[in-house]
């Protein structure tokens, strides 16, 4: 890609049960021109977006990006000599969920006096655990003019 003057910048953040979740500093975002293979490319992921099918760009496409990272624990980052054009900008943000199961952990036997069973139950223990999940977030954005700075906020 050419090099511009234009500067997009911006947050990236995703929204999960009312929380906001940023990119995390060092993270990886990127930046592609949007281009007809690349639109087709995003409609065939849309439709083959399962784990027997998938829709993969090819490798001289994909060398057709710009890599970032986030600037910061918010979520900020920059792109900067860019051209006039369509863009479309993309990232992986990491969330964590806590979940709890009931594990049984032994049994509890009842006996008559005569030492005959008369019945058992199962004892339950409610152990946590966190779940790492990584969803992602993208959107198109353009620049219309050189030397321009655009401001962006990608989110889910």
């Amino acid at each position: 890609m050419e090099k511009g003057t234009a500067v997009i910048q911006g947050t990236a953040t995703l929204k999960k049960k009312g929380k906001d979740n940023f990119g995390v500093k060092g993270s990886q975002i990127l930046l592609f021109p949007v281009t007809p293979y690349f639109t087709e490319f995003l409609e065939l992921k849309k439709k083959f977006n399962s784990r027997k099918k998938q829709a993969t760009m090819s490798a001289v496409a994909f060398t057709y990006r710009v890599e970032g990272r986030f600037l910061d624990d918010k979520g900020t980052f920059q792109f900067t000599n860019l051209k006039p054009g369509k863009y479309y900008i993309i990232s992986w943000i990491a969330f964590a969920r806590q979940k709890t199961v009931a594990v049984q952990t032994g049994t509890s036997t009842s006996y008559n006096v005569y030492g005959y069973v008369l019945g058992s139950s199962p004892i339950y223990e409610d152990q946590h655990y966190d779940v790492f999940i990584e969803n992602e977030v993208g959107g198109f954005f353009e620049v219309k003019e050189a030397g321009a700075v655009v401001n962006v906020v990608v989110s889910n």
